[in-house]
């Protein structure tokens, strides 16, 4: 039964992200051909990242009365039907409530927001702890094949169909992702205090990763690293190959590609690698966060487009190489009713520092240079490396 849920979880996350790009691609080239303003374009992803931060805030409040997998069931559930009103309002581009779309657009990344932490919460109830590592490799493996899959056909279907049909074929995948839950085995979780008020939910998941000295150093790891990562968002990355490589922009989409390929050899690394993943994450955590550290110092004083494809790929290994043993300590170290809040706060975490990181990159590359971007990421992951080198003995658990 443990194995069937794990495969039908699966089979819900990648047919959820299948759904949720190709309903990103027709959203973001709908507003454009409306209003033929990159910035109320750009204000989507915006409003997603501010609504996913806002229901992160409030999930531990959820988690606490609702089984996971009621949590993720409802969530999916509500995200088909606001998906639905959102394709009527599609079909009439000359006659379009901006207003209307954004807040149907801020309500499904609300409900994301749930969804996130619920399905990553459940994998240790559906996995043992040996096979974690592995569990957690292919989940990676397979978001970065349909990441690059899913934004290339997003981007190839919109240049035969409307967007509306894009958006048909988001609801659709959204739809089979529900279905997919009639599969999984139901995990209540067991929590120590229920008559807790509201304020003490709310701050359980950070006082866990105040309070335990593991979660607070792969914290302050997350936040540097996270940082370090806004150096290779999509307008970051057009300026540089625009700017410093002067080649033309099918380089852009070259550079996206051979990054997320690198995500999914580090998974695939991973996966092979998950005996030494489950008996030294530490040591991997130290090399991903070095090797990212070393390789983006070389981007940031490289001028050849051919070697930043090669530089880029190199840099999502190394993140991978990182990020799924450190996501692995968190699912072996915490106990089954602190999964759910501490995955909150990590995404409340990211959420945050990503929108603060994009928003400062953005200002660096404006009044530095875009180089100056990437030699403050290299910077920053050095800083990692430090950190989990310095705290090897705490991020070694078995």
């Amino acid at each position: 039964m443990k194995k069937c849920s794990f495969y039908s979880l699966f089979a819900n996350q990648c047919l959820a992200n299948i759904g949720d790009t190709l309903y990103i691609v027709a959203v973001i080239s709908s507003i454009y051909a409306i209003t033929r303003s990159a910035f109320i374009s750009s204000l989507v992803p915006t409003a997603i990242t501010l609504s996913m931060m806002a229901s992160g805030i409030i999930f531990p409040l959820v988690s606490t009365s609702v089984s996971l997998t009621h949590i993720l069931t409802f969530s999916q559930a509500a995200k088909v039907t606001f998906l639905c009103p959102l394709a009527f309002q599609l079909l009439h581009l000359g006659n379009v409530n901006i207003t209307l779309i954004f807040s149907m657009i801020t309500a499904i990344a609300f409900m994301d927001g749930f969804a996130q932490p619920a399905a990553s919460s459940l994998i240790p109830s559906y996995v043992e702890k040996h096979l974690l590592a592995k569990a957690n490799s292919l989940m990676d493996g397979a978001f970065q094949i349909l990441g690059i899959g899913g934004w290339a056909g997003g981007s190839i279907l919109l240049t035969y169909f409307s967007p509306l049909i894009i958006l048909t074929l988001s609801i659709v995948f959204a739809s089979l992702s529900v279905l997919t839950m009639l599969l999984m085995r139901s995990v209540p979780i067991v929590h120590e205090n229920e008559r807790s008020s509201v304020f003490e939910k709310l701050k359980s998941g950070w006082k866990v990763l105040i309070g335990i000295p593991l979660m607070r150093t792969l914290s302050v790891m997350d936040i540097f690293e996270t940082f370090a990562s806004s150096a290779w968002i999509s307008s970051i990355v057009l300026v540089f190959v625009e700017q410093v490589l002067d080649v033309s922009t099918a380089w852009w989409g070259y550079i996206n590609t051979t990054f997320m390929i690198g995500l999914l050899v580090g998974s695939f690394v991973c996966y092979v690698l998950s005996n030494h993943v489950n008996q030294n994450p530490q040591k991997l955590i130290v090399l991903g966060a070095l090797g990212g550290a070393i390789t983006t110092l070389f981007v940031a004083i490289n001028r050849s487009p051919y070697l930043l494809l090669l530089l880029s790929m190199t840099v999502g290994i190394f993140s991978e190489l990182k990020s799924i043993p450190q996501t692995t300590i968190i699912q072996k170290f915490l106990p089954a009713s602190k999964i759910p809040e501490v995955y909150s706060a990590i995404n409340v975490i990211y959420t945050g520092t990503f929108a603060l990181s994009s928003l400062l990159v953005g200002l660096v590359s404006q009044y530095w240079g875009i180089s100056k971007v990437f030699f403050i990421s290299a910077g920053l992951l050095f800083g990692v490396s430090f950190i989990a080198y310095k705290n090897s003995d705490k991020l070694s658990i078995n």
